[in-house]
């Protein structure tokens, strides 16, 4: 999963399911976490990311 170009998380996960740092350029969709207490990718993931795109506002501040 290290050297992946692209990664597909569909789980009902409360921690996140890797624990590595993404290359530059990687593509992630994420898209198994719906609850506050879900977490699928590590929060370090986001904080990197050039673009995210969410489905709903409000879902996304939970």
């Amino acid at each position: 999963m290290k050297e992946s170009d692209i990664i597909v998380t569909a789980t009902n996960a409360s921690q996140p399911v890797y624990s590595h740092t993404l290359h530059l350029g990687v593509h992630l969709n994420a898209v198994g976490s719906f609850k506050p207490d879900m977490q699928e990718i590590p929060s370090e993931s986001m904080m990197i990311a050039n673009k995210i795109v969410i489905e709903s506002v409000e879902a996304a501040r939970r």
